[in-house]
């Protein structure tokens, strides 16, 4: 067996999706010959609220080592008061946490015998850790950048994000240059990465996210059977936030189209409700076709999820972004109406699929999309051989080829 540092600033029990690619990498890591151990940040570092424990995820892991940032609980807290608005992704806590990871990870390195480190990113400050834990222990790294760092597409221009942006101008190339290898969620965050260092085009790799087949009950080598369409109204869900670069509002008024001509539709959104999704809501007097089921846990989650006729994705519009909720509609074997892009990761993954509805995020688009789905009335997402490429099984064994041929590397010198 060899062994892995994984370098995580969120874990569960806090966490919510950000922790779930993780996670599960180390759930079927041990299959695949390595043993992880893991530093995260202390709880009361945690930005994430508690979300599950994945206790079965994490048997195989060796040690879980909290890690205080700089300053104590006291300057934590004062911190979370100060800056309640700023971005998880960016987190000035994960700054105060880079000493106190090189120092944990050099005992962590000579206890455990580690091979390879492992950081998974955002919040991106921590990564700042690895060529100093590189230079100190002569160690390989490799970076999962489950966002993009410099080239992240979405920012509000906010003084937090022009100290996001400098700091990663500054210090990004340094980090990427001195890893192993760097994982990218998307083959189009791979090849703008490529674009940015083409020095450095053999180390990127693409290794998507996925679903757990234990999770949604199926098994990813037979083909499911069909779901039954639930009588009633077709009901279309929606998991997670649209956030300020997702536009609701022509789904919304979609909705008011389709209700005006009589179709029987309903609307589910899980996830904290947001004031403009509420307020579009109010406004198109919709209250009456329209659930806010709130925050659910993970199994609430795939349950409700199974009882839903159609996936619901909303893009910001760059070709990078695939949400997650993407991977549980996969796994849920639901039928996915993705609107906002035309080319790009997202329309990659769902147009693979013989139910994967694609159109744009315009009213009119979304109406007619939507009717057609209703004509057709699909029972699943189809296509099963393409649903097992994302399971995290397989992806993991595609992480753990990635570590054997970084960690073959030996040490190699600081850039």
């Amino acid at each position: 067996m060899n062994n892995v540092l994984v370098v995580s600033y969120t874990f569960p029990p806090h966490g919510g999706v950000s922790v779930f690619r993780t996670v599960k990498f180390l759930k079927y890591l041990p299959e695949y010959g390595w043993t992880p151990s893991v530093l995260t940040a202390s709880r009361d570092a945690q930005f994430e609220p508690v979300a599950h424990e994945f206790r079965d995820d994490v048997r195989g892991v060796t040690e879980i080592r909290p890690v205080q940032p700089l300053g104590g609980t006291l300057t934590t807290r004062v911190q979370r008061r100060l800056l309640s608005d700023s971005s998880p992704s960016f987190n000035l806590l994960a700054l105060r946490w880079i000493l106190p990871v090189v120092q944990a990870g050099i005992r962590v390195i000579d206890t455990h015998d580690i091979d390879i480190v492992y950081y998974t990113a955002p919040p991106f400050p921590q990564l700042l850790a690895a060529p100093l834990l590189k230079r100190m222990t002569g160690l390989p790294y490799i970076v999962d950048l489950r966002d993009p760092w410099s080239i992240h597409p979405y920012t509000s221009g906010g003084v937090t994000d022009v100290f996001r942006t400098a700091l990663a101008d500054i210090f990004e190339p340094t980090v990427l240059r001195n890893a192993a290898r760097v994982c990218c969620v998307t083959e189009p965050m791979t090849r703008r990465y490529v674009a940015a260092y083409p020095e450095l085009e053999d180390t990127f790799e693409t290794i998507t996210n996925g679903f757990d087949p234990d999770e949604f009950d199926t098994d990813e080598d037979e083909t499911r059977e069909s779901r039954e369409r639930i009588d009633g109204p077709v009901t279309i869900a929606y998991a997670g936030k649209f956030s300020s670069y997702r536009d609701p509002e022509p789904f919304v008024t979609a909705l008011r189209a389709l209700l005006d001509d009589g179709q029987d539709v309903r609307f589910v959104h899980f996830g904290r409700p947001e004031n403009r999704l509420v307020n579009l809501v109010t406004e198109l007097d919709l209250e009456s076709i329209v659930r806010f089921a709130g925050y659910v846990d993970r199994d609430e989650l795939v349950a409700e999820l199974s009882q839903t006729d159609l996936g619901l994705v909303v893009s910001g519009g760059d070709e990078t972004e695939l949400t997650t909720k993407v991977f549980d509609y996969i796994g849920c074997n639901l039928p996915i109406l993705a609107v906002g892009q035309q080319t790009g990761a997202l329309v990659d993954v769902v147009s693979a699929f013989e139910n994967g509805y694609i159109c744009a995020n315009r009213a009119d688009a979304i109406q007619e999309t939507i009717r057609q789905i209703l004509d057709q009335q699909p029972p699943t997402l189809g296509d099963d051989r393409t649903r097992a490429t994302f399971s995290r099984k397989r992806l993991t064994r595609t992480l753990a080829t990635v570590l054997e041929t970084a960690a073959a590397t030996g040490v190699d010198e600081y850039q």
